[in-house]
């Protein structure tokens, strides 16, 4: 949220940013997604009360102090393939 809002005077829109889950080491993402109306907020972040959190239990929070953490979707099949081109 923060990235888009900073970088929206380059014309950047926030519809260009896309949540994933990456592999460093592989320099490939292996877990992406679109943004969702499913979601809780326009931007695909769900958000999570901040004492749970700290004490280890994901409990949706959408009132008080809470963080808002990006959803993204499994691949639709567990297969992943490491190539070498």
């Amino acid at each position: 949220e923060r990235f888009a809002d900073r970088f929206a005077h380059f014309n950047f829109r926030d519809h260009m940013l896309r949540p994933c889950y990456g592999l460093a080491e592989a320099t490939v993402f292996v877990g992406s997604g679109t943004w969702s109306d499913a979601a809780d907020d326009s931007r695909g972040a769900v958000r999570f009360g901040v004492d749970e959190l700290s004490a280890g239990r994901a409990q949706r929070n959408t009132s008080g102090t809470s963080s808002a953490l990006v959803r993204y979707e499994l691949p639709k099949s567990p297969l992943v393939r490491i190539v070498d081109v």
